[in-house]
């Protein structure tokens, strides 16, 4: 990208703004008191100011890479202590299969997420994750022994909302948050700001466009930029994969192991620029072999052996990379920053402190101008539409003309997309 300007008089104006994307981060304690970790051995953590930090910065590095002029900010960071959830415990006949975390069961009335389970075969500290009714449960933890018919009890304890997984929860999360007025003060429900609840679990789940307004988070993540990764959902972005883990398949567990190819890919997102994509795959070898039938790098051996060219290279890494993968997650791309734009200028505008204004060669000054899809013709409309100091005014490359005599009297922020931008006199 690249966008040549015309000299700009901007009196006592910043040359330079951002939407910002406001964020209010609330840490459960458990009944005894013990906050998130920040830290454990192996991983990486959120469960601190300090540690969050970390994550918003990367997420930031990568948003300024996209060009497209937005922010994460944090505006709050609170600890919270939801009361406990009371109910009766629940005892069930079910089966359990070694190193499985599903249990079946024919009979799960009174099971719910979040319940402490007890057995034989059922390692301590294991909660319920989800529930399928009258069929199965599934639970943080796999099950020790094989056994058709144990007898699992299942509670609720004082620390349900310190352990119950955030992966499979967000929303028990946001119906309890808001549930009335009360409730939204005692889980400081933020009205303006995206509510991000971290608890002591692992990995976590965001709300897309029309599904909440929340995102909930375990302590323990998968990668850094996960953050940044469930804030994309909440912008509406989908997996390059389709599907989860289970859902996926993984080659290398086959006897003999094979090599990934492109029926083991799926299409996630339907965009053009991420090539289809597997969660299981874990280098950039196997995703090119998968895609292109040769290695991403040059093999060691033999002399002269295929590798890809640069051109396949770097279709690789437009999926490997991306922040929307289960890979490396340090990459946008401009289609999906056309699809977060979009949602952040309209249903999601309420988090956000400014929005973006589209303009193309070929767009229509009477047009909504909100998305890439129908954007305004000309750079004078834009800057007329601007309403705050943060917003961008988003020019596709092409020639514009300036606003008369050269003199912008607001302040603006341009953005060029898909190739160069000149701004000329009039």
């Amino acid at each position: 990208m690249q966008i040549l300007l015309f000299a700009l008089l901007l009196g006592q104006f910043p040359a330079w703004a951002a939407v910002e994307i406001h964020l209010s981060v609330k840490f459960i304690l458990n009944a005894d008191g013990t906050h998130p970790a920040g830290s454990f051995p192996g991983g990486i953590a959120v469960g601190t100011e300090e540690s969050f930090n970390t994550e918003i910065e990367h997420g930031n590095r990568v948003l300024d890479a996209t060009g497209r002029a937005f922010s994460l900010k944090v505006v709050e960071y609170l600890d919270i202590q939801p009361p406990a959830v009371t109910g009766a415990s629940v005892t069930r006949t079910c089966g359990t299969t070694v190193n499985n975390g599903t249990v079946t069961c024919t009979n799960t009335a009174g099971l719910a997420s979040g319940m402490r389970v007890t057995g034989t075969g059922i390692p301590a500290n294991t909660v319920i994750e989800g529930v399928a009714a009258n069929t199965s449960f599934t639970m943080t933890a796999n099950a020790t022994a094989t056994n058709t018919a144990v007898s699992v009890t299942a509670s609720y304890e004082n620390s349900y909302w310190f352990t119950l997984p955030a992966r499979a929860n967000r929303a028990t999360f946001e119906a309890a948050a808001t549930a009335n007025a009360p409730a939204k003060t005692t889980w400081r429900w933020h009205e303006t700001a995206i509510n991000i609840y971290v608890n002591g679990s692992g990995s976590g789940q965001c709300a897309f466009v029309g599904n909440g307004f929340s995102i909930a988070l375990g302590e323990r993540i998968f990668n850094r930029g996960t953050v940044l990764h469930e804030i994309g959902h909440y912008f509406n972005l989908r997996h390059t994969h389709n599907g989860d883990y289970p859902t996926n398949p993984n080659p290398p567990t086959e006897m003999p192991p094979r090599a990934f190819n492109g029926d083991d890919l799926a299409n996630g997102d339907d965009l053009t620029q991420t090539p289809n994509d597997n969660p299981n795959i874990t280098t950039r070898d196997q995703l090119s072999v998968a895609l292109h039938s040769v290695p991403y790098f040059q093999p060691p051996a033999p002399p002269n052996a295929p590798f890809a060219d640069a051109g396949q290279r770097a279709a690789v890494d437009r999926t490997f990379s991306n922040v929307m993968s289960y890979h490396e997650e340090d990459v946008l791309i401009s289609e999906q920053m056309d699809i977060w734009t979009q949602h952040a200028n309209i249903e999601r505008l309420p988090f956000c402190n400014g929005k973006t204004w589209f303009v193309a060669n070929g767009g229509n000054n009477g047009a909504l101008g909100n998305t890439a899809l129908v954007p305004l013709e000309t750079l004078v409309e834009a800057i007329n539409r601007r309403t705050t100091n943060n917003d961008v005014l988003l020019l596709r490359s092409g020639n514009y003309l300036a606003p008369a005599g050269g003199t912008l009297s607001a302040p603006c922020t341009f953005g060029a997309t898909r190739g160069v931008v000149q701004i000329v006199r009039p």
